[in-house]
């Protein structure tokens, strides 16, 4: 499995990329994730990547009002 087509592996490579980042904890919930996210490892971002990636990125405030506003289970 390519690691630039699993889109957890390039998230986690791209947290891994950010200069605060001196660590990005994973939270796999079988071995199948696990597997699929220890891919970042090997995902190298460019710089013209992890910009386009950045424009995607959802302001924080709004990330939690919407996370609080899940009903949980």
């Amino acid at each position: 499995m390519p690691a630039a087509g699993v889109p957890d592996a390039i998230a986690l490579a791209a947290a891994a990329a950010q200069p605060f980042a001196a660590r990005v904890l994973l939270g796999p919930a079988d071995r199948e994730q696990l597997v699929s996210n220890l891919l970042a490892g090997d995902v190298q971002l460019t710089d013209v990547e992890l910009a386009a990636l950045g424009e995607l990125a959802e302001p924080a405030d709004r990330y939690w009002r919407h996370r609080a506003a899940l009903p949980w289970t």
